[in-house]
């Protein structure tokens, strides 16, 4: 699995292994070191009510997190009063992003963007289905709201038709989703290419995966939003499997300097967690 320790099909400069062997982070077998640090962003999952939406959201801003990823597509009149919300307590102290994971057809998408348009948001994450590509274009034809494809783009081949069809001008990445570190440089390349924004993100994640996405971050040198890639670390995750796990300060995470990813497993933890007992 690339970004992993095991198995790599990558190229020598992008196996972690390979910064294990001869002592040196994995971005600086990559390109460089672009950046030490790396600014996040805080992900809102969906709350019974708005106050508890609020509570969490206050909570993220005073660990100094300033860009949200808000939960929708189950009820738009919730949906739009969640974002209500947020603008009247935060203002434009926050940058605003929505989330549907794909939930919504194509009408209930287009109804709903439009009546956020009002609010400022920086971006609609995968409004509608994965396979629904003419309704990705369709959306960024008639929102002034960015889109962004996530669960469209599997492959550089999925992402080269989002672009043919320009129907999304966003693209977020996650190292399992994609297939690891290397398939994930790649990605970022055709989309800045393309003139594409590139939101770097992952699943819910232990400081493993987080580190992998941290090294490439390191190594960009063009521009990179403040994605969602640390969001394990960021409080979801009861415990960690590394010696020193990354946790996030003011709103961002030190690139680990460590070779290959910069962090090293806990036997004992790991041993801890197993189910195969």
């Amino acid at each position: 699995m690339l970004g992993s320790s095991y198995g790599s099909t990558a190229p020598a400069s992008k196996n972690p292994k390979t910064g294990k062997a001869v002592g040196l982070p994995v971005h600086k077998l990559l390109a460089g070191e672009c950046r030490d640090r790396v600014r996040i962003g805080g992900l809102l999952a969906m709350k019974p009510t708005v106050g508890e939406l609020m509570d969490a959201a206050q909570e993220l801003y005073a660990r100094g997190f300033r860009h949200f990823g808000l939960k929708i597509g189950i009820d738009p009149k919730e949906d739009l009063a969640n974002v209500v919300a947020l603008r009247e307590r935060f203002g434009d102290r926050v940058v605003l992003r929505v989330d549907a994971n794909g939930a919504l057809a194509y009408d209930a998408a287009l109804a709903l963007l439009r009546k956020l348009e009002l609010y400022d948001i920086d971006v609609a994450e995968q409004p509608v289905a994965i396979w629904d590509l003419e309704g990705l274009a369709a959306l960024c034809r008639a929102t002034s709201i960015p889109i962004m494809a996530d669960e469209s783009v599997s492959t550089d081949h999925s992402l080269l038709e989002v672009i043919r069809r320009r129907a999304a001008t966003v693209v977020q990445t996650k190292i399992a989703k994609n297939g690891g570190m290397y398939r994930v440089w790649r990605l970022w390349a055709l989309a800045s290419a393309a003139g594409m924004r590139i939101y770097p993100g992952n699943h819910p994640s232990t400081s493993v995966a987080t580190a992998a996405v941290a090294q490439l971050c390191a190594a960009w040198p063009g521009p990179l939003m403040e994605g969602v890639f640390a969001v394990g670390v960021s409080g979801a995750l009861g415990a960690d499997i590394v010696t020193e796990p990354i946790v996030p300060v003011n709103g961002e995470i030190r690139v680990p300097s460590g070779p290959g990813l910069g962090v090293e497993q806990d036997a004992s933890a790991i041993d801890r967690y197993r189910i195969d007992r």
